[in-house]
């Protein structure tokens, strides 16, 4: 049974890196430069009522050169963690005809971002389960 475990969850894995590819297929690689970083306050009300509260977020300004343009982008995605700094150089993954879509190509800002990890652990439990259930050898 361990071994169909590991056999699944690596399948799993490969899978979603294989849809994280296919994502970028028509994107270009660029370099670009972190010039800022933004504080922003984001009001978050629960759901319920109740009080509402400002939350610090920190959006990494980023500067490139896409089709001899300089372009600025800030990145406000719900990253895990942003390792970002001013001065920084990150690569960037730029829709090919406009390059007006952009993502940093960086481990917890593209690849491993929040609901991807929770689809992948929905994904491990559901398959743990199948194999407990109807293969418990």
């Amino acid at each position: 049974m361990k071994i169909k475990l590991i056999l699944g969850y690596t399948f799993i894995t490969i899978l979603f890196f294989l849809w994280k590819f296919a994502e970028i297929k028509d994107f270009d690689t660029v370099k670009g430069k972190v010039i800022a970083v933004e504080k922003i306050a984001v009001k978050e009300c629960p759901p319920r009522g109740g009080r509402c509260r400002y939350i610090n977020k920190y959006l990494s300004v980023i500067e490139f050169y896409y089709n001899q343009k300089r372009m600025e982008f800030s990145d406000g995605s719900d990253a895990i963690y942003n390792s970002l700094h001013v001065g920084d150089e990150v690569g960037l993954f730029v829709e090919s005809p406009s390059g007006y879509k952009v993502k940093v190509n960086n481990l917890f800002f593209y690849w491993l971002t929040i609901p991807d990890l929770i689809i992948i652990g929905l994904l491990l439990i559901m398959y743990t389960g199948t194999i407990k259930v109807f293969f418990n050898n």
